[in-house]
């Protein structure tokens, strides 16, 4: 089983975050009002200026408390 080393790898670098069914409203306005996919208005939906968004997802050009990474600059994994 795969899980548990997904998991760590994930948990490792980055954050595991719940998903309420307030956070999916939320998250289903913010798609309409900054023109988002429904996934990547979840992502956004937890971005903050104290925990900014790090992508290199040119969806995200732009936008509140995003750092856009250049796509040469990704890490490799």
């Amino acid at each position: 089983d795969l899980l548990p080393e997904v998991i760590d790898f994930v948990s490792k670098r980055g954050s595991l975050l719940g998903f309420s069914p307030n956070q999916a409203i939320a998250a289903g306005k913010l798609s309409a009002k900054e023109n988002l996919s429904t996934a990547d208005a979840i992502v956004y939906s937890y971005a903050e200026a104290s925990k900014p968004l790090l992508t290199a997802d040119s969806d995200f050009k732009g936008k509140k408390f995003v750092k856009l990474l250049k796509k040469e600059l990704q890490p490799k994994t």
